[in-house]
């Protein structure tokens, strides 16, 4: 049977105290800490949910000098995951009850009852309580009290030193006193018989009765998370719509002049007054039917090659593979040459609107860089002042929401962006001048969005804690949109209506108790 997986995330820190070595076993989830042997430590750091029971026994008995069956490692990992030392979901079998011996006590765990430790201890070492119960027991369950009998762990006589070992646990310290407040406990606390001893294993049995009784107050006490107090929210899913700050008014575009990017003698050229749409040819100089026609020759080409290309992955040749590719991006090159050379051969309306100018005529010379069409516009447009990471592209589609709120969403398309400023034109019909819009970042639909402070990561995977019947239980969840510093859009692993946990879920564990206030 393979171990439990011990959580990866609780920080021990070595430390000697009085000649005797510890751990201090911090749990970063609820800021509470308590204090272990480093023997007890070191074993529970072996359990990493690969090696078996039995390897960890043969590893304690090597490097420590102890003789733990596979049985006493596995009831010693069932305290420990009662203690929250273990991820969650870890499964761990505990000891059969037929594999106690019939004269040894069985320990019952009470919630409501706690039972002193039995005196004398018959253990090969002292194990009473850490002194972190009096560091941590302020204004705790921990407290003087003269009704209450006092637990104490008697030192026993001295066992034969083990072999010697570079981990050895140090000689015991001086016995320490437990007082517990009978408030905080029910029922009359009978002393248990003294268990019997059972050789080195006998060293967990001990342990485990130190967890089970007495030791179980400094345990439960400052090491498993206490009720947390949080705040929360209901799951609402809904459209969410997030606006670039600012809003820009609608105007009509300026007029543009245009002009050719090479010398050429003009063969063609529209009339003034004439309506011009999106990517209508105005003006076309001579060189222009040639560079279309070598155009069309290399796509041709391009063509044939990538089928080339193709048949060659087929055949895994690499000669021919090589071959292929190398003419496919010749032939790519080429083409995006003549397709920038074209541009400057022929004047495209960028956009609709009337020729208010016409500077050139049919088989007349024109110069690169001079004026040859003017194209009054009957574009509306708005400019936006957005930051430069995340703008959108030119060419790209956005959608647009009146500043006044409303659920209009208008249309448009990015025609230019300088400086951090985005210029949009706007579908037809879409506004008229003078309305006040402001540009989308984005829009989600069916979508619940909580703080962003609910949101954590455990385990590699997005989670919120939703509150259900006193208890923080955790819930996996997709997140679609971070873009918002202070709020997380979740789409997927909330039902409308839960009770999401919006304060201190950092510090949360699945099914810790919590209130609200």
């Amino acid at each position: 049977m393979t171990t439990p997986r011990i959580r990866t995330d609780l920080q021990a820190t070595p430390l000697e105290d009085q000649g005797i070595k510890y751990y201090d076993v911090s749990d970063p989830r609820s800021g509470a800490r308590m204090r272990m042997y480093d023997f007890e430590w070191l074993i529970a750091e072996r359990m990493d949910g690969a090696r078996r029971f039995d390897e960890v026994a043969s590893w304690a008995k090597e490097r420590l000098g102890l003789g733990p069956s596979a049985d006493d490692l596995a009831e010693f990992a069932r305290k420990l995951r009662e203690l929250g030392f273990f991820e969650l979901g870890e499964p761990i079998a505990a000891k059969p009850a037929a594999a106690a011996k019939s004269d040894e006590p069985i320990i019952e765990e009470d919630d409501d009852e706690l039972t002193p430790l039995p005196d004398p201890m018959p253990a090969s070492r002292e194990l009473s309580p850490p002194p972190i119960a009096k560091e941590a027991a302020k204004d705790e369950i921990i407290a003087v009290s003269a009704t209450m009998p006092v637990m104490t762990a008697v030192k026993p006589e001295p066992a034969p030193a083990p072999a010697p070992s570079a981990t050895k646990p140090a000689a015991p310290a001086a016995p320490r006193t437990i007082e517990v407040d009978p408030t905080t406990s029910t029922g009359k606390m009978d002393t248990p018989p003294p268990p019997k001893k059972s050789g080195s294993g006998s060293l967990f049995f001990v342990l485990l009765v130190l967890i089970g009784a007495g030791g179980a107050v400094v345990y439960m006490q400052y090491f498993r998370p206490q009720s947390a107090h949080v705040t929360v929210t209901l799951a609402t899913p809904r459209e969410v719509v997030e606006l670039y700050d600012g809003a820009a008014p609608v105007k009509k575009a300026e007029a543009q002049t245009l002009s050719f990017g090479e010398d050429g003698k003009v063969t063609e050229v529209v009339a003034k007054g004439t309506e011009a749409k999106a990517g209508m040819p105005l003006a076309t100089l001579d060189a222009y039917p040639q560079v279309e026609k070598s155009l069309a020759d290399l796509k041709d080409r391009e063509r044939f090659y990538e089928k080339q290309l193709a048949k060659a992955q087929l055949k895994n040749d690499p000669a021919e593979l090589k071959l292929a590719e190398a003419k496919v991006a010749e032939k790519k090159k080429l083409s995006a040459e003549l397709e920038a050379r074209a541009l400057k051969l022929r004047l495209i309306a960028p956009a609709s609107g009337t020729v208010t100018d016409v500077l050139v005529s049919a088989g007349g010379d024109a110069k690169a860089g001079q004026p040859a069409v003017k194209l009054g516009s009957s574009q509306l447009t708005a400019d936006f002042t957005v930051p430069a990471a995340g703008a959108p592209k030119v060419g790209e589609a956005v959608m647009l929401k009146p500043a006044g709120g409303g659920a209009t969403i208008v249309s448009g398309r990015v025609a230019r962006v300088t400086g951090g400023v985005v210029t949009v034109e706007l579908n037809e019909g879409a506004a008229k001048p003078g309305d006040s819009l402001r540009l989308v970042r984005s829009k989600q639909e069916n979508v619940v969005p909580v703080p962003a402070a609910a949101v954590v990561e455990r385990g590699g995977d997005q989670v919120v804690f939703v509150l259900s019947d006193g208890e923080a239980r955790m819930r996996k969840v997709t997140v679609v949109d971070r873009s918002n510093p202070s709020q997380v859009l979740i789409s997927s692993g909330l039902a409308t209506g839960d009770s999401v946990i919006t304060s201190g879920a950092d510090a949360l564990s699945d099914g810790q108790k919590a209130t609200t206030p």
